[in-house]
């Protein structure tokens, strides 16, 4: 099964209404969508250290939160070989507890439940994100978890965005390589799949949207983010992010504020 193609899907969009951590644990309250485009990211480079493909049900940008049908429309067209849906969580109030919890149909498959389970066990070994709402596999009728889109699929709840206790570990950059290292090693695990080439799985691989900057822009990204002109978001920069227009107007700004303070 070498070069299986491998849905991922991160869940809503940039600008999704409530869709962001509580603002008294978060005060940047960062979108959903950051947090976990930042692990599908992760985990598109982390399963081509199976010899995976990977593809975005979702809007990659964040410029829109793509219907839940056009998802899954996506999705099923792709014929690919298992389907990942990446989510946060709320609930809780800003009181402690949470947790991974993932999800698969009523009707699911064996294929989507070992998937499922494994995804559970795989990304809560590596962040240790074990609440008392972290009960392993849980059923419920989401689209992109569905046996209609034709291949094993789950919906994973990465942590809970109103949770005093998760906030600070999902905010962070090691939490979503660890979350992205453990969907891949759950696609492997199901496939049968062993890295390629002596690859150790994902380690120093850095993905589109990367919060690092390439090496030979560091030195430049260094001085741009200690002169101010960019901010960071959620514990990282997303240097290999898109830059959108609303957000070259803020950069330019910036600098021409801090040119005319000289």
């Amino acid at each position: 099964m070498t070069g299986m193609l491998v849905c991922l899907d991160a869940g809503h969009g940039l600008y999704t209404a409530g869709r962001r951590c509580m603002k008294a644990l978060d005060p940047a309250e960062t979108r959903e969508w950051r947090l976990k485009s930042r692990i599908a990211g992760y985990a598109e480079a982390a399963l081509l250290a199976y010899g995976c493909r990977a593809m975005r049900a979702d809007d990659a940008t964040g410029a829109s939160d793509v219907p839940l049908s056009t998802r899954a429309a996506r999705a099923k067209a792709s014929k690919a070989g298992m389907l990942v849906s990446i989510h946060a969580n709320a609930g809780i109030g800003g009181g402690p507890g949470g947790g991974i919890s993932v999800f698969v149909s009523p009707s699911a498959t064996k294929e989507s439940r070992r998937l499922a389970q494994a995804v559970y066990d795989e990304t809560v070994a590596r962040t240790g994100l074990r609440g008392d709402r972290s009960q392993g596999v849980w059923e419920a009728q989401f689209a992109m978890a569905s046996p209609s889109l034709g291949m094993p699929a789950a919906l994973g709840e990465f942590g809970f965005m109103d949770s005093s206790s998760d906030v600070p570990a999902i905010l962070t950059d090691a939490f979503a390589r660890k979350c992205a290292e453990g969907i891949a090693a759950a696609v492997a695990k199901c496939a049968g799949l062993e890295p390629v080439g002596g690859a150790d799985k994902s380690e120093g691989v850095d993905p589109p949207g990367s919060a690092e900057p390439s090496r030979w822009a560091s030195e430049a990204c260094e001085w741009a983010a200690g002169a101010g002109l960019f901010v960071g978001d959620g514990g990282g920069y997303d240097w290999q992010g898109p830059l959108t227009r609303e957000a070259l107007a803020v950069l330019l700004q910036r600098y021409h504020a801090m040119r005319a303070a000289k």
